[in-house]
């Protein structure tokens, strides 16, 4: 399956995972390291560090990392 990932401001870029992967295992096919203010969305929804290693993504996912938000 193929998903979109990237850490933004910058790329996104796609990558191939097998059947079955977890967020936990896109973030370490990207090469990518999250920063304790980072947030993660899946298809524009939120992750908690916790689901990481067992939200399973679906061919075509987009996870984007952001800089969290910090509302009143």
């Amino acid at each position: 399956m193929q998903i979109r990932i990237g850490k933004l401001p910058g790329r996104v870029s796609t990558v191939d995972l097998p059947a079955g992967s977890t967020v936990q295992d896109a973030l370490n096919s990207a090469s990518i390291s999250l920063g304790s203010t980072d947030e993660v969305r899946v298809n524009n929804a939120s992750v908690a560090p916790a689901q990481y290693a067992s939200f399973t993504l679906s061919d075509g996912a987009s996870v984007l990392i952001t800089a969290q938000v910090k509302g009143n």
